[in-house]
């Protein structure tokens, strides 16, 4: 992969949100929180292809896209968009760049002017759509999933597509990456995470997934307790506690998203 074939390429981003108690907690000197809603995540999308971001509601996938269109501002790490650092552009030049880059709401209804027609704002390079079909009819879904590839054909258009759907990421993507609480613990090609995941969260979401068989077992819970906080975690990985590989390391470094051959990359201490 060469740099032209990149058309967004984001490093180390992190966007962090203080939380201010109220005035008793103060009084009382607790210390101030810090949420880490996205804490330090790399991934790039080639022109022409579509990467699924995947991972339960309120693991910072949202804040991903806002954070790539500089809905808001990131608290650190590069973003940048066709080799040009898109953090850096000037307010008349990221006004061009939102022309270039569209973002799809899950509400675009309390999101978008009604006023305005498609000619006023829908001729993007890269689209990122936020769980653009979640609150659709499933028959209505393919239909929309399928125009968004049809789209992708004919203007030749790039997509980050975000989703908690495991079919809807698995229809739409070439490549996916898997997010928990504000890491990305894995990404590959499609079809090669879907058969055979690697990290044990990536496991636990597809285990997860219900059968139409009902004649076929429920699946078998791989991972114990609840999701863990976003808020001041732990130095270690995130999926500590909760995770069946764990081992002394892991609460205490943070593992690496490594590369482990075939387009593949996992953040995990015990493969």
């Amino acid at each position: 992969m060469t740099a032209a074939d990149t058309l967004l390429s984001v490093k180390g981003l992190t966007k962090h949100f203080t939380l201010h108690g109220d005035i008793y907690s103060k009084l009382a000197g607790e210390k101030t929180q810090v949420l880490k809603a996205v804490d330090g995540i790399d991934f790039h999308i080639r022109r022409g292809e579509t990467l699924g971001l995947v991972g339960e509601s309120g693991c910072g996938k949202s804040t991903t896209a806002r954070l790539v269109t500089r809905l808001i501002e990131p608290t650190a790490g590069e973003v940048t968009l066709k080799g040009e650092d898109l953090l850096a552009f000037s307010r008349g030049r990221m006004k061009e760049a939102r022309k270039e880059v569209q973002l799809v709401f899950q509400d675009p209804y309390s999101s978008l002017n009604p006023r305005k027609t498609i000619m006023h704002i829908l001729d993007p390079e890269l689209v990122i759509g936020d769980e653009p079909v979640s609150a659709l009819d499933v028959s209505i879904q393919a239909q929309i999933l399928n125009l968004f590839r049809e789209l992708q054909k004919e203007f030749g258009l790039t997509y980050l597509f975000i989703a908690h759907d495991l079919s809807v990421i698995r229809h739409i993507s070439d490549r996916v990456a898997v997010m928990y609480v504000g890491k990305i613990v894995e990404t590959g090609p499609a079809a090669a995470l879907f058969d055979e995941p690697l990290h044990p969260y990536t496991k636990a979401l597809l285990a997860a997934v219900p059968e139409a068989d009902p004649t076929k077992p429920a699946p078998r819970l791989t991972l114990q307790g609840e999701v863990s906080t976003p808020i001041d975690p732990p130095p270690g990985c995130r999926l500590c506690g909760r995770c069946p590989r764990e081992s002394a390391v892991c609460a205490e470094i943070a593992p690496p998203l490594v590369d482990v051959g075939d387009g593949r990359q996992v953040a995990c201490h015990n493969l």
